[in-house]
């Protein structure tokens, strides 16, 4: 009896090992090779890319053939991973299908081969390449004093065992073809500054994760985003930033232009924004200023609801800006006597009153207008502006996109052929502007929403289909 139980335990256990392997997740060589200590990492999955763009059998060998994919050996149905080394070096690592065809390939494309500490090495100006049977690593650039020591850490990293990798385990947590993270100090500042803003003053951007993935519709590429963190102090800011915001109602698409260049409209509690605004120097010092001449503090609290910033027209040279705000009361209008005789001429401020409850302030050559239309607050740079917003029709694309709209606690959509029209007198002679300036022309509008301001969408729509735009990118 007792070895009928045994028996029957040991079936068990073989059978809980196999239902584990079958399950698990396989792990491949390559994956090795990535940094445990990655401050970033970078997805790239060009197999599931071509299922999204729907690249049919010929278009697909039509591009392996151009670039000679077919005979490189490397695995492309499998994803590469770009990574930032904890020293700041950048790597990229991807996995070898056909042993000895990579080295071949690399060969008949005049690349010298030199084998040393067991790996085959390829010295790409001020990039290394290292490989085997079945990965490659890059890294780079470096200086020429950097290249031993950058070749050492590169062993190191081909001959590690499985490991953990905190970066690659976020990124398993994420769909689409591309994905991408990273602790935000290292993202550029011109990309993490909007980011940045919305923390705490002096935290730390090592504490704060960027998490995206990138996925690919007929006409449209759709960035998702998501900051994450353990930090008590950031997690207690992204709440009050939620807390601040509401879903929007999205009666500002009645206040916007047809076509206009830029739109962005969100759902607050004047109150709370005012509070948010202070905490910047260089807006508390203007709000100072303001509240000298008229009750800028008292208009803001009465803010409740939608508001709403629009730009007509691209317009370099005079730019136009219509700011639009739902109010819960108008108790600010009572105090319009003080303002005329207030401190206005003391700082060579013009105060005038143009009809009913429309305002301007003028200083030398520069003026502003304001005031209080329909039960909303209006902030604009010409009264055509402010009159043009408040005789709109309805807009079409706003419309087609209320639903999302109302999904949203921030939504934001900008017109990018308007951009390229006013661009395209300027003369762009280098050829990485230029071929910028192509892709852009491919280009329509750009969205970006949100319903949790920890994350946010960002969509580009496009003219015509991505996988025609990518081709003739690949076949120029």
């Amino acid at each position: 009896m007792k070895k009928l139980l045994l028996g029957i335990g040991v079936l068990l256990l073989a059978a809980m090992m196999a239902f584990f392997f079958i399950l698990r997740k396989p792990h491949y060589d390559y994956l090795n090779v990535l940094p445990q200590d990655a401050r970033a990492l970078l997805r790239v999955n060009l197999s599931s890319m071509a299922s999204e763009l729907d690249l049919d059998s010929r278009e697909a060998i039509q591009l392996l053939q151009k670039w000679q994919i077919d005979k490189s050996g490397v695995g492309f149905n499998l994803p590469s991973y770009g990574f930032v080394s904890r020293e700041g070096f950048f790597g990229l690592v991807f996995p070898i299908v056909k042993d000895g065809q990579f080295k071949r390939f690399l060969e008949q494309n005049h690349r010298e081969v030199e084998n040393q500490r067991g790996y085959h090495w390829i010295t790409l100006e001020s990039w290394l390449a290292c490989f085997d049977k079945s990965k490659c690593l890059i890294m780079g650039p470096a200086s020429s004093g950097e290249m031993g020591p950058l070749r050492n850490q590169m062993h190191a990293l081909m001959s590690q065992k499985e490991h953990k990798v905190e970066a690659l385990q976020q990124l398993d947590r994420m769909s689409g073809s591309a994905a991408f993270f990273a602790h935000l100090d290292v993202v550029p500042q011109i990309y993490s500054s909007f980011i940045s803003n919305l923390l705490p003053k002096d935290v730390d951007l090592n504490e704060v994760s960027l998490c995206s993935s990138l996925k690919v519709d007929s006409k449209a590429l759709k960035l998702e985003t998501k900051l994450l963190s353990e930090n008590r102090q950031i997690l207690d800011n992204f709440k009050i930033l939620n807390d601040m915001a509401r879903p929007i109602q999205g009666d500002m698409i009645h206040f916007c232009p047809e076509s206009p260049f830029f739109f962005a409209t969100a759902n607050v509690e004047g109150e709370k924004l005012l509070e948010i605004l202070r905490k910047d120097k260089t807006i508390r010092r203007t709000m100072v200023g303001l509240n000298m001449v008229v009750d800028a503090d008292m208009m803001i609290q009465s803010v409740k609801g939608d508001v709403a910033v629009t730009m007509p027209r691209f317009n370099l040279q005079k730019p136009e800006v219509f700011f639009c705000g739902n109010l819960q009361k108008q108790d600010f209008l009572q105090n319009v006597d003080s303002w005329k005789t207030g401190l206005a001429q003391s700082f060579g401020v013009e105060f005038r009153v143009l009809k009913d409850h429309d305002f301007s302030l003028g200083y030398g050559d520069k003026s502003g207008y304001f005031g209080v239309r329909k039960n909303k607050l209006y902030v604009a740079t010409s009264q055509d502006v402010a009159d043009e917003a408040f005789h709109s029709a309805s807009n079409a694309y706003l419309e087609q996109n209320l639903s999302l709209i109302q999904d949203s606690k921030l939504y934001v959509t900008m017109d990018v052929r308007q951009a390229l029209l006013a661009l395209g007198s300027i003369a762009f002679t280098q050829e990485g502007q230029t071929q910028a300036l192509e892709i852009l022309n491919d280009l329509e509008r750009i969205d970006l929403y949100s319903s949790d301001l920890s994350g946010f969408t960002l969509k580009v729509d496009a003219k015509q289909e991505i996988k025609d735009i990518i081709s003739s990118l690949l076949f120029k």
